[in-house]
Formats: structure tokens, C-alpha cells, sequence
């Protein structure tokens, strides 16, 4: 029996910790404010240090086929400092030009085939879903064409 008094004690002591008041605020620290009008600006004396050593770096890579300044020498904004090899970047746009041509030929297919497939499905003699899959290939080889378009003109 003395369990079970000692159990009943137990959950009334634990309860009311449970139930008992929220605890008191924390203290903080106030102090008075006011208003009062700042500048924007304010005149200062100082020294700007900058860097002396900058790292370059092309938007294309390729191999160095001539260098123009030494390290240490002074440039100007629009100086040309080094001339690469093209010989890379003209295999590339040869290629990206292929693909174009291919999707040139592609599109002339698709573009045929949609036609075929406008008049058959104006007769009920094709399925929307053929009419839709040919027009939306045909959009999408369109995208496909402006991309390698845009990659062309970033490599020229």
C-alpha cells in the first residue's frame, strides 16, 4: 500500500510542477532613446589600400599563341594582353555549324511532315495527339536552332 501512497504523492507533486505558473519575464537592460537627425555622409580621412596582384582569367580557353606584357608591366582597360590559338575554337564552330545544318534538314522534314499531318487531321484522318507530338518537335528543333546560334556568335 505504502507504493501506491508513495505513486499518488508523486503524480500530485509532479503535476502541479507541471501545471504551475509560466516562469517570470527575463530581465533586460533599458535605457532612454531619442530622436535625433543623421548624415548620410559623413567626411573621413584615410588611406585606400588596393590590390596589387590580379588574377586573370579568358572567357574561352585555348593555348597562348602570343603574350604582349611581362608580369609586372602596367595595362590599360582594353589593352590586349594575349592572342590564343584559334585553332579550337574553329573546330568548334565547325561543328556547332553541322549541327545547325542537321537541324536545318530536320526541320524541313518536320516542317513537311506537320503540313501532311494539318490537312489529315482537318479530314479526321489523324489523331490530335500525331498533329500535336510533329508541331511541338518542330518548335522544339526551332529552340534547339536559336541555341547553337547563340553558342556560334559567343565563340566568333
Amino acid at each position: 500500500m505504502s507504493k501506491k501512497n508513495f505513486f499518488i504523492l508523486l503524480m500530485i507533486t509532479l503535476s502541479n510542477t507541471v501545471f504551475s505558473q509560466e516562469p517570470p519575464p527575463a530581465r533586460v537592460v533599458t535605457m532612454a532613446s531619442f530622436e535625433k537627425e543623421i548624415a548620410i555622409t559623413s567626411p573621413m580621412v584615410g588611406i585606400v589600400d588596393y590590390d596589387v596582384v590580379s588574377s586573370l582569367s579568358p572567357e574561352v580557353a585555348g593555348l597562348i599563341k602570343e603574350h604582349f606584357y611581362r608580369e609586372g608591366d602596367m595595362v590599360k582597360k582594353g589593352d590586349v594582353l594575349v592572342r590564343l590559338s584559334s585553332d579550337f575554337i574553329e573546330k568548334d564552330i565547325e561543328i556547332l555549324q553541322k549541327k545547325s545544318e542537321q537541324i536545318d534538314v530536320s526541320m524541313q522534314k518536320t516542317e513537311k511532315n506537320l503540313k501532311r499531318l494539318d490537312m489529315l487531321f482537318k479530314n479526321d484522318a489523324t489523331s490530335e495527339k500525331d498533329y500535336d507530338d510533329e508541331y511541338f518537335l518542330y518548335n522544339e528543333l526551332i529552340k534547339q536552332k536559336e541555341e547553337l546560334s547563340k553558342e556560334i556568335e559567343k565563340l566568333q
